[in-house]
């Protein structure tokens, strides 16, 4: 009946150690603090009375069990002195909990030396099947079936062959394990001490767990207030430049209604943002080439399509700007449209600048025109007056005529009369007349033969050759005569640049919508500072000449919406044109942008 009656209660004594445990692990998140609760009342006199305990959890991987605490004396005389020390001041464990000793922590050599210890989840041998079957095992190493079976750290850091494995689980989901041992006053792991045990892990996994979920919360909570203050701080940093940059920036619902805008498009329209905002832009009073701007912006997202449009002119409400202005559309993740960007820059005083720049180079230009004409001039002049006077000199003296004065004079005014047409032909070669569909074939042909006499006189044969498909013309828009003087101007230019018995190559092709001639000469290299100022009016490497007719070329190729380039090396000189060909991609942009 006594009997009975101690197990009896042995039996209540436990259930309140367990009551006792779970109201303080409850009653804290502190995970340290709870993993020592736990072990100290397993191990305490008056708690479970185990020597030791040991507690392994699992690493976030699930490839390992990490040692996280120990809680039993390092020797036989620790465990002494410790037993001896609680039977002394009388302390249940229910005093100890709430001692400072317990709640701040204690360490022991035993718990330092768990810290280094890991237990591969993968092992297969105890302490992993423990964790993976959520199973107790009860070990005793001199028993058969265990030996080599337990984890080799494990069983070198307990150092002793009878311990208890108890899994750690909630809700099925493996945290770890609780290892128990007797190792100081030998008794034996009993099946009720194992049923306790079970209860007792239960408990425990479900606190750590919400200890873990409390801590993972926690470290959410406290990245989302860090990326929230990012975000705040990215949002005003992006404000800061949005209003601070010198262009006018507004955005528009799908209604055309004014959602936000900088400081700078305010400034445009001289108001404030709360004059703008939510208001239709309509209302704004913007006009673009004199119409309000709402009917350029539903063209704009009927088109689906966004737009840009230079130095248009806009009626501000106050006066009327250039500007450069951009329309994107605004789209959501789903590329469904939510709205139109206006950008609008305000280049009036860049125009005006540009235009003054442009009309005090044009005065230099004609200053130094007007100075190389003189130049050019002088000389010829100078030579008619000097043999003018001698002829008017001999006259008086009745001496015969001087006919080789004479036929110098006739030369030096032909020269005089070539400058002129040069110059007048350079001074009229940017006036626009009506364009022609014309063969390029065609032109070329003319030129080759007005030019060939001069050419054979020097001895020189020029050849023409086509990369197009046999019968295939080339068409380009433009003015025949503008043309023919642009092509007779290379090919004289070239056939002055070669040697007596050379060939002048004019090659013929089509490339991306252009037409494309290539004018090949043998003659003298260009030097590489000459090719930079080879078209420049009045320059020239030739003894004789005015450097118009290289200046006169590129004004009439450039008039054509043509390119003009030029390279030479050794024995090798080529000028090549680029001309759109008509109804080409390229001639169609330089139509709509007359």
């Amino acid at each position: 009946m006594k009997i009975r009656e101690n197990e009896e209660s042995s039996t209540l004594r436990k259930l309140n150690i367990l009551y006792l445990i779970s109201k303080y692990v409850s009653s804290t998140l502190d995970l340290p603090r709870i993993l020592r609760t736990i072990l100290t009342g397993v191990t305490f006199g008056d708690g479970f009375g185990f020597n030791r305990a040991y507690l392994f959890l699992a690493d976030s991987s699930q490839k390992y069990l990490e040692g996280r605490l120990a809680v039993g004396p390092d020797s036989y005389q620790d465990a002494h002195r410790i037993w001896q020390h609680i039977k002394q001041i009388n302390c249940s464990l229910e005093d100890f909990l709430n001692h400072d000793s317990c709640q701040k922590g204690y360490s022991s050599e035993l718990d330092r030396q768990i810290k280094y210890i890991k237990i591969g989840l993968d092992s297969g041998k105890l302490a992993a099947q423990a964790y993976h079957k959520n199973k107790v095992i009860n070990v005793d190493i001199d028993q058969p079936g265990f030996q080599g079976k337990v984890e080799p750290q494990l069983l070198s850091f307990i150092d002793y062959g009878k311990f208890c494995i108890i899994p750690l689980a909630s809700f099925n989901r493996r945290l770890g394990l609780m290892i128990v041992d007797n190792k100081y006053n030998r008794r034996e792991i009993t099946a009720e001490d194992i049923s306790f045990l079970g209860m007792l892990s239960q408990q425990a996994a479900l606190a750590i767990e919400n200890a873990n979920a409390y801590h993972d919360l926690k470290h959410i909570v406290n990245r989302l207030v860090k990326v929230n203050e990012k975000i705040r701080y990215l949002k005003e940093y992006n404000e800061n430049i949005l209003q601070n940059i010198p262009i006018g920036i507004c955005v528009l619902d799908t209604e055309f209604n004014i959602n936000a805008c900088n400081f700078s498009f305010c400034r445009m329209l001289s108001a404030t943002r709360q004059q703008l905002l939510g208001r239709p832009v309509a209302a704004a009073n913007l006009k673009i080439r004199g119409r309000n701007i709402k009917r350029l912006l539903k063209k704009v997202i009927k088109a689906d399509k966004n737009r840009t449009l230079s130095r248009v002119e806009a009626d501000l409400g106050h006066g009327s700007k250039i500007c450069n202005l951009n329309l994107s559309i605004l789209k959501d993740s789903q590329s469904q449209t939510e709205g139109i960007i206006i950008i609008m820059d305000d280049i009036t005083e860049r125009v005006h600048l540009e235009e003054t720049l442009e009309g005090l180079k044009k005065l230099a230009q004609l200053g130094e025109f007007a100075a190389h004409v003189a130049h050019e001039i002088r000389n010829p002049l100078a030579a008619i007056g000097g043999y003018a006077r001698r002829l008017r000199k001999d006259h008086f003296k009745g001496a015969k005529t001087d006919t080789e004065s004479m036929d110098i004079i006739i030369q030096e005014v032909e020269r005089l009369e070539n400058i002129v047409n040069q110059t007048l032909q350079y001074s009229h070669s940017g006036k626009k007349e009506e364009l022609k569909v014309i063969s390029l074939g065609h032109i070329l042909a003319q030129c080759v033969q007005i030019t060939g006499a001069y050419a054979r006189d020097r001895k020189l044969e020029i050849d023409v050759s086509s990369g197009l498909p046999p019968g295939q013309e080339l068409w380009v828009k433009g003015s025949p005569e503008k043309l023919k003087q642009a092509f007779i101007n290379l090919i004289k230019n070239s056939i002055e640049a070669s040697y007596s018995g050379e060939k002048i190559s004019i090659q013929v092709g089509s490339k991306a919508g252009w037409a494309e001639v290539r004018i090949r000469n043998r003659g003298s290299i260009i030097e590489k500072g000459d090719i930079d100022k080879i078209f420049l009016p009045f320059y020239s490497t030739k003894k004789e000449g005015t450097g118009l007719g290289l200046a006169i070329t590129k004004t009439l190729i450039t008039e054509h919406k043509g390119e003009i380039d030029v390279y030479s090396k050794k024995d090798n000189t080529i000028f090549t044109i680029k001309l759109p060909e008509a109804g080409g991609k390229h001639e169609n942009n330089t139509d709509s942008g007359r």
